[in-house]
């Protein structure tokens, strides 16, 4: 039975908080961006499309594509959110033929993916011309790193099982976090995707945007960043 992800916001529990806070900042995020509405919108990552379709109300968009690499959350997203289209999509594969949209999201997925760039190409590529994209990510550099690895890995028992390992592997990690190395470094081998965050670090996501060609506006809200991505006309 396939997970359902929109309990971790929908449900007022300690571990949901920085779900639900997240949900409340790309609300808030959104509004600020005054997207016009009626136009097309597709959402990358969207499970059962919980957070697609409060988007999709929140922007007044006339068509909603949810895309999402199992399409084992679509039988429920398609009975709760009749509104919505899901689609399933393989985000490490980049074709520029796939449709554009006028306005894009792509919530806390590109963390999981196996190839970062063909990941995020492929989410840009599908801003069209004039249109407007929002990505966010989970911070887990810096601080918030540390704060977050104490607590995944102390509290709830985390491990770093997917990263190649080593003896020294979690002191090297921690130490690595307290210096404010690159931890995607970790990620040193090939996968199709990643189930946890340990090795993921925003500032790749920095660098492969500044070589799109879009103009690129980034802030963080709490524990997570946000970009704000606009394709010239």
């Amino acid at each position: 039975m396939a997970k359902d992800h929109s309990i971790t916001y929908r449900r007022l529990r300690l571990r949901n908080i920085p779900h639900i806070k997240r949900l409340n900042d790309i609300k808030a995020l959104i509004s600020s961006l005054k997207v016009p509405p009626g136009g097309s919108y597709a959402d990358f990552g969207c499970s059962n499309g919980y957070v697609t379709d409060q988007v999709r109300q929140l922007v007044r968009a006339a068509h909603t594509t949810g895309f999402d690499h199992l399409d084992e959350h679509f039988e429920e997203g398609r009975r709760r959110h009749p509104e919505l289209e899901f689609m399933t999509i393989d985000l490490n594969r980049f074709d520029a033929t796939r449709p554009q949209f006028d306005f894009v999201t792509c919530f806390e997925t590109l963390e999981h993916t196996g190839n970062l760039g063909n990941a995020l190409r492929s989410v840009v590529h599908a801003v069209r011309p004039g249109g407007i994209g929002v990505i966010s990510v989970p911070v887990e550099v810096g601080f918030a790193g540390i704060v977050k690895f104490l607590v995944k890995v102390g509290l709830y028992g985390y491990t770093l099982k997917e990263l190649p390992q080593r003896p020294s592997l979690r002191r090297d990690y921690v130490m690595a976090l307290m210096k404010g190395e690159r931890i995607g470094k970790f990620r040193s081998e090939s996968r199709s995707h990643w189930g946890t965050h340990f090795g993921f670090d925003t500032r790749d996501v920095d660098d492969l945007l500044a070589q799109e060609p879009v103009n690129v506006s980034a802030s963080n809200r709490g524990f997570t960043r946000f970009w704000v991505i606009r394709r010239p006309a």
